[in-house]
């Protein structure tokens, strides 16, 4: 069964709109919108771009990109799914879901001591990310998340983590990148073993404090920085594949939020969007799959 990243009613039956297609074009729009805009050498993303300076590599770029392409992959967990009486789907802390994962390969590397501290550090940056793009709403900051008053959110991720295995991420995933995401330790089912406390550490990890405490003693205190501005890089990203993708096939007109137009003209999105829904969506992963080559380099896969 196609794993949907959202779905709305219509008067011809529910429409699912394809998770493996949202995850590709969101990913294409990232690098294609962001790219120039990121790999620069000065102010905080300057010094980010100095993370894997012996490697020759181009950290911004790569952690938005794997952020983008593994953002609503938590949404594979069995637990979401249309509900009866509703007209969309809801996915609450799927974002967290998809953090998690990436963090179990951080505290896979940090306690066998296999890959690189260049690769840790930088996957941890991608789990934080990630973890942020549904920040606005309550509870769901992973700051807030951490606190004694989300209990209910953390039952609720802790539910959705159950729900999650290599499998359903695998479906959720475009096909041609299944293989690389997989050599990369990231495709796996939810850690079943001691769950709680693997995603208390998880959480933990990607909260701001946690950022500054673990990582700035290291790199220094434009990392939180850092991590906002690709956030924000990948909100932008999803809201307007979202925008475009409800509206194909018929008259798109502009996108119904002022901050989204305004997005759309600023960025000279238009063009970029409409090659992300006319062409193939394997034909989209050319750029994803150099950076996660690079990756693949960093990380010794």
């Amino acid at each position: 069964m196609e794993v949907c990243a959202y779905y709305e009613e219509t008067r011809e039956g529910r429409r699912c709109f394809s998770l493996q297609e949202h995850l590709a074009r969101t990913a294409y729009i990232a690098y294609s919108l962001f790219r120039r805009r990121i790999e620069v050498d000065s102010g905080p993303l300057g010094r980010l771009n100095r993370l894997f300076e012996a490697r020759g590599q181009r950290p911004a770029t790569m952690i938005l990109v794997l952020a983008a392409l593994l953002h609503d992959v938590g949404k594979a967990s069995s637990i979401y799914g249309p509900r009866e009486g509703e007209s969309r789907a809801t996915y609450p802390m799927h974002e967290h879901v998809s953090s998690h994962l990436v963090g179990l390969k951080v505290l896979d590397s940090y306690s066998s001591d296999r890959g690189s501290m260049e690769c840790s550090r930088g996957l941890r940056l991608v789990a934080a990310v990630i973890a942020r793009h549904h920040s606005a709403m309550q509870c769901r900051h992973p700051d807030e998340l951490d606190g004694h008053e989300c209990w209910w959110g953390r039952r609720r991720l802790q539910e959705a983590v159950a729900g999650i295995t290599r499998e359903r991420v695998l479906e959720a995933l475009p096909g041609r990148v299944r293989g690389i995401v997989e050599d990369l330790g990231l495709v796996r089912g939810g850690s079943q073993e001691d769950l709680d406390k693997t995603l208390r550490m998880t959480i933990s990890m990607t909260t701001s404090r946690g950022i500054l405490q673990s990582l700035g003693r290291s790199l220094g205190s434009w990392v939180l920085p850092s991590v906002q501005a690709l956030t924000g890089a990948l909100i932008v990203s999803d809201i307007l594949v979202a925008w475009r993708e409800r509206c194909d096939g018929g008259e798109c007109g502009e996108p119904d939020k002022a901050y989204a137009r305004s997005w759309l003209s600023e960025l000279d999105a238009a063009p970029h969007l409409d090659s992300a829904m006319s062409r193939p969506v394997e034909d989209l992963l050319d750029p994803v799959v150099e950076v996660l080559d690079e990756w693949r380099v960093v990380c010794g896969a």
